[in-house]
């Protein structure tokens, strides 16, 4: 059994295991054989064999076995009788099997009166003593069919069939003097891996019996370049060649003339070293690319003839453990701080990408490209302040601006006023005029800077008021290895304070130092080696930097531990998710200490590891074996292939938007991640209506067209995106958290005043805004939101439009708006609809939709809803379907004359489009239409329309054939059931 899994990467896996009593539909089976009791206790029936040829654990007709508990085994009751047949009950092959008044399993019940009586038997190997040939009989017994083939009972026993003297069908059984294999006696079996004679480039072996004796030979070199070539002979036996190998012979095959793998695939793949290995006319060879200089580098590759060459290169920057440093920077330039740019490239032979970085309010990490070609980065404090990877410029509106940090008169922060006023820019920070009196700056209501002088009662420090005056003899906070000696006075009160152990500790030291507002403080830090006198001890004497990093620098698919101690201190980081898809990942310094890089996950990150894919398996195990499971989900790409030798093949290949059912995505989902474009303090969105039915969360960007757009999304999950052309007073705004993440953090927040509108200020977002009817007009882009790509096969649910296993109300809009003809790059009629023609009339429309909702609100009728796909009778006309094929398979057989005749008797219901099984174009689906299409099949008699497509009914009934006919079209019909 293959047990599919998800594997510890995201990504899906499978397991082979051997089932002790065998496989059947995806699980393991259980032993029900050994009495009546165990079959019934597995649910299963004690009855004779319908067949008769071998099948699961049935060896030939009539033979009693415990049904069902093994592949292949279908127990057929007294429901599925032919006409003549009452009561009876077999084991057969084929769970659409029938009974005929024989007890014999029968793929259909006879329909038609046979041939007039008369014992007629023919017996293709001519002989009941041919034991050599595995034949056939096959005729009439008695007015019954009768078709057997000679077939072996075991390893050496035949039943050998033959036509008696009467006509009749007769059997011996004779026991094979060595062999019995395929219905017939053989002297020899044998088997080749190679399964050639002339294979000289594989290791063969050959295995098997001869005359009573086993053989086991592997292809072999006798000398340097003669290859023992063994194969299997015509008579069964094991036989060997002696061939000279052109280019000499190894480990039981011939060399190949030339043979290079470059691992790097290219000669001009400068940026990565590779490797070059193989056979160059019978000698190996193995190179690797090499720096030969700074900046040279000697590039190994495949030639042409399958030799290995090599080329000098002098790389651009620096050459580095055999690759080319490689470095690309966006914005093109170090000091360019108001663009975010992106620098990324190969350094030492391992790619790295970085985009510039806001650090902290107003610090920009500035990447760009050193002149050796590795990346670096500056930091740069930007003067009005950093938001989304650049530093941020004022720009003139035509009205007063003013933007004040510390948000008004807040004496005891340094604020930073700054703006337009009449067109002048102005930039103002708080600031102690004497050493207690502070001018402070805030932005009048009139846009324009104002300032308060302000005495601050224990004195100005900085630019804001302080409670007190403060010294710390070590002179920061985090100064563990020093006894620092705190002093000053707050709010009038004199303090003394000396960094201390703790008292019942012998690792614990409490650190004092000066606060932001010029008191004291502390904290509590644990010593990694003590701590003693007011300090940490230093580590053991000679101790040095230590470093362990579990996964490495470059492994971004696992979660790993960076640990040691550096410079006396103990440090321990685990690789952490910074954001959907940005992982930083710890790793060892070549000093020692811990360092860390930020890498772009193409997948995701999740629980500090990049993914390759997310994968869910419904039985929630790799060892459940007796559970049917199925393993889904998405990773790359896996794109197969024909290989140049006729064999399949497959490449893993990374779509850029991501894989959907076997192909690439053509597009990113709608809407996409935000850009920021800027940034103002204060806005709010007013609507006309206050409608609290549903719940709108905001995305405020620039589009091509300059107006704001807006997401709606609302409690059931649905979205619509709005293009806002006078809903705003303001549009200088972006938010760059993706569509859903935003809604899931805006949802809970309308708790200030109810009145239908977001606000974002400094102090954050207090509301959610509602838009009216009239704020815009509205695209529908639900689809590209939340539905695939509509997928439909056999084992699909009929009503599952987004194969997600659940029918809910986005499958009956998904096939309302297939039916409507719309269609886009995601949403689109699959070439097999079974999932969504709900009511199986081979049409798309309204009333599918209407059965899918009737499902979710339990009223009404539903069709085939909830089905399986594959146990629904697919009755389907439509104009190009073919007049008397009633499964839609292409061909007319007594099947369909079946389906045609069942659908007359009420059995199965007449389709909307009856032109298919509607044979004669009478109006009514009767006996007659079943018996039109079985002539059709048999090439004789009147036939109507039977053969044309229902575009083409014709105007007459055809009649064709003949009656010579009939009987031997019985025959090829019964042999194509029997084998």
């Amino acid at each position: 059994m293959r047990e599919y899994y998800c594997a510890s990467n995201g990504d899906s896996s499978a397991d082979a295991y051997t089932c002790q009593y065998g496989c059947n539909n995806g699980k393991c089976q259980n032993d029900c054989d050994p009495d009546i009791t165990t079959c019934g206790s597995c649910g299963h029936s004690w009855v004779s064999s319908g067949e008769t040829a071998a099948f699961g654990e049935y060896s030939g007709i009539d033979e009693l076995e415990c049904c069902g508990d093994d592949y292949g085994e279908y127990y057929i009751d007294v429901d599925k009788n032919c006409p003549g047949a009452t009561g009876k009950t077999a084991c057969c092959n084929s769970a659409d099997d029938k009974i005929d008044v024989n007890g014999r399993c029968v793929s259909e019940c006879p329909t038609t009166t046979l041939p007039p009586t008369g014992n007629v038997c023919t017996d293709t190997d001519q002989s009941r003593y041919n034991y050599d040939v595995s034949g056939r009989i096959y005729g009439i017994e008695n007015g019954n069919l009768i078709n057997y083939t000679d077939l072996c009972l075991t390893d050496n026993i035949l039943r050998e069939y033959y036509c008696a003297s009467t006509g009749e069908g007769g059997a011996d059984q004779y026991n094979c003097p060595y062999l019995c294999r395929n219905g017939r006696c053989v002297v020899a079996e044998c088997t080749d891996t190679d399964q050639s004679r002339y294979d000289y480039n594989a290791a063969g072996r050959v295995q098997g019996t001869a005359y009573g004796a086993a053989f086991d030979k592997t292809d072999e070199c006798v000398t340097s370049n003669i290859l023992r070539e063994y194969y299997c002979a015509s008579n069964g036996d094991s036989s060997a060649d002696a061939y000279t190998c052109p280019y000499g012979c190894r480990n039981g095959v011939c060399l190949s003339a030339n043979e290079c793998t470059d691992t790097d695939r290219s000669r001009y793949n400068y940026s990565v070293m590779g490797r070059v290995y193989g056979i160059e006319f019978g000698n190996e060879f193995d190179y690797t690319d090499t720096c030969v200089g700074e900046n040279l580098l000697r590039e190994y590759y495949c030639s042409s003839t399958g030799e290995a060459g090599a080329d000098q290169y002098t790389c651009p920057f620096t050459c580095n453990n055999g690759a080319c440093n490689k470095c690309t920077d966006t914005d093109q330039s170090r000091n360019n701080y108001n663009i975010t740019g992106r620098v990324y490239g190969t350094e030492w032979g391992n790619d790295f990408d970085h985009t510039d970085e806001c650090v902290t309010s107003n610090i920009l990490r500035e990447y760009y490209c050193a002149s050796t070609g590795e990346a670096s980065a500056d930091a740069y404090t930007c003067p009005y302040g950093c938001r989304n990877g650049k530093c941020i410029g004022l720009v003139y509106t035509g009205t007063n601006a003013c933007i004040d940090t510390d948000q008004g008169k807040d004496y005891e922060s340094t604020g930073r006023s700054y703006g337009f006023e009449n067109e002048n820019l102005f930039d103002h920070t708080d600031e102690c005029v004497t050493s207690n009196i502070l001018r402070e700056y805030y932005c009048a209501s009139t846009g324009e800077a104002s300032a308060d002088a302000y005495t601050c009662p224990y004195g100005c420090r900085s630019g804001k008021c302080v409670v007190g005056e403060c010294t710390d003899t070590d002179q920061s906070r985090y100064d563990y290895n020093s006894a620092g000696r705190v002093q000053g006075t707050s709010y009038g009160a004199a303090f003394d304070y000396t960094d201390e152990c703790v008292v019942g500790t012998n690792d614990t030291l409490r650190e004092y130092y000066c606060a932001s507002n010029g008191d004291v403080s502390a904290d509590a830090y644990t010593c990694p080696y003590g701590c003693s006198g007011g300090a940490c001890l230093a580590a053991s004497p000679g101790s040095s930097n230590q470093c362990t990093d579990t996964d490495g620098r470059y492994d971004y698919n696992t979660a790993g531990r960076t640990y040691g101690i550096e410079w006396g201190n103990e440090f321990d980081y685990t690789d952490t998710c910074v954001g959907e898809n940005l992982l930083r990942e710890y790793y060892c310094a070549s000093t020692g200490e811990a360092g860390a890089d930020q890498s772009t996950c193409t997948y995701g990150c999740r629980e500090g590891k990049c993914l390759v894919g997310e994968c869910t398996d419904t039985d929630q195990s790799r060892y459940n074996y007796n559970i049917t499971g199925r393993v889904y989900g998405t990773a790359y790409l896996r794109e197969y292939y024909c290989a140049s030798n006729g064999d399949s093949s497959a490449d893993a290949y990374t779509c850029q938007y991501g894989c959907r059912n076997g192909f690439c995505a053509p597009l990113p989902y709608c809407p996409p991640t935000s850009t920021p474009l800027g940034y103002q303090e204060t806005l709010y969105m007013e609507s006309s209506t206050t409608d609290k039915n549903g719940l709108f969360c905001t995305l405020f960007s620039y589009g091509d067209n300059g107006h704001m757009k807006i997401i709606h999304v609302t409690e059931e999950g649905r979205g619509l995106y709005f293009d806002v052309e006078g809903a705003a007073r303001q549009t200088n705004f972006n938010n760059y958290a993706g569509v859903r993440e935003l809604c899931r953090a805006l949802a809970p927040l309308d708790t200030n005043d109810g009145s239908g509108r977001i606000e974002w200020n400094a102090g954050g977002i207090t509301g959610i805004i509602e838009l009216g009817s009239g704020d815009g007009e509205a695209y529908d882009c639900k689809r590209l939101i939340e539905y695939p790509v509509v997928y439909c096969d056999n084992n699909s649910i009929v009503g599952d439009a987004n194969d997600d296993e659940n029918i809910t109300y986005i499958d009956a809009d998904v096939i309302n708006d297939l039916a409507s003809g719309i269609e886009t790059n995601y949403l689109f009629i699959p070439e097999n609809k079974c999932c969504i023609d709900v009511n199986n009339d081979g049409e798309l429309n309204e009333t599918d939709s209407q059965l899918v909702s009737n499902y979710n609100a339990q009223s009404g009728e539903t069709g085939n809803v909830g089905e399986i796909c594959s146990d629904v009778v697919v009755v389907s006309c439509s104009s190009s379907s073919i007049i008397g094929d009633a499964n839609g398979d292409g061909i007319i057989t007594p099947g369909d004359a079946l389906i045609i005749t069942n659908i007359a008797q009420g059995i199965e219901e007449v389709p909307t489009n009856k032109c298919c099984v509607d044979v004669d174009n009478d109006g009514d689906v009767d006996q007659d239409d079943g018996t039109k299409a079985f002539n059709y099949y048999l090439n004789t008699g009147n036939i109507a329309n039977a053969g044309l497509e229902c575009s083409e009914l014709a105007a007459a009934p055809q009649e064709v054939g003949g009656e010579d006919s009939v009987f031997q079209k019985l025959v090829e019909w019964f042999n194509s059931l029997f084998g």
